[in-house]
C-alpha cells in the first residue's frame, strides 16, 4: 500500500529543517554551479544575451523553479513576454524582438490549476496525453486569470510529480527521532 501524499503544509514544515533544506537545495546548486555556455554567437551577441539574462534574473529564477519542483513535485514559470498579445493568446516566437522578455515569475503548484475544459491533441502536445491548452493562475484577489500553455513552463519531478521528501519521509522521520533521542541522552548525561 502506498503512503499518503504529504500536503504542502507538511512539505513546508519538513523543509524548515537544515538537513531537509540541503536535500532539496544542494542538487540544484550543484547542477547550476558551472553555469551554461552558448555557442555560435559572436562577442556582441553573447554580451547582449548575458545582459538580458542578468536583467530578467534568469539564474535565480531557474534555481527557484528547480527548488520548488523538488519540494512540491511540480512548479511553474510564467514567461512575461512583451509581444502585444493577451496572456490567453499563443506565444508567437517569431514576433519576439530584442528585450521582448520582460520578466519570469516562478509559481508553486498550489498557485496554478489546469484548465481541463480544453486539452491539447496528442500531436500538439508532442505525444503527451491530457496536456491543457490553458492554465488558471490564482490571483491575490482570489480570482483567476487564464494563460495559454505556450506562456508557461511546467516543471515536473519525475512521472509521479512527487516531492523528493515523499520517497524519503520514513528516513527523515527516523533521523528526527534518533536525533531527538540523542539530544535527550546528552541532556540526561549532563544532569547526572
Amino acid at each position: 500500500m502506498k503512503d499518503a501524499l504529504l500536503t504542502d503544509f507538511e512539505l513546508e514544515n519538513i523543509y524548515q529543517d537544515w538537513l531537509a533544506k540541503r536535500i532539496i537545495n544542494r542538487p540544484v546548486s550543484d547542477s547550476l554551479r558551472a553555469g551554461w555556455y552558448f555557442s555560435g554567437l559572436d562577442d556582441e551577441q553573447l554580451t547582449k544575451l548575458n545582459d538580458a539574462c542578468t536583467r530578467i534574473e534568469l539564474v535565480p529564477r531557474v534555481i527557484r523553479l528547480l527548488i520548488l519542483t523538488r519540494l512540491y513535485g511540480r512548479a511553474y514559470m510564467v514567461l512575461g513576454v512583451n509581444d502585444g498579445k493577451p496572456l490567453t493568446d499563443e506565444l508567437d516566437i517569431n514576433s519576439l524582438r530584442t528585450d521582448g522578455m520582460q520578466f519570469l515569475t516562478v509559481l508553486k503548484k498550489s498557485q496554478v490549476e489546469i484548465d481541463d475544459k480544453e486539452l491539447l491533441t496528442a500531436e500538439e502536445a508532442a505525444g503527451l496525453m491530457g496536456q491543457p491548452r490553458y492554465y488558471k493562475i490564482k490571483l491575490a484577489s482570489g480570482g483567476y486569470t487564464r494563460i495559454h500553455h505556450s506562456r508557461i513552463i511546467c516543471m515536473r519531478n519525475g512521472e509521479e510529480e512527487e516531492s523528493v521528501f515523499q520517497a524519503i519521509k520514513g528516513t527523515l522521520r527516523n533521523y528526527a527521532g534518533t536525533n531527538a533521542g540523542a539530544a535527550s541522552l546528552v541532556y540526561e548525561a549532563k544532569i547526572d
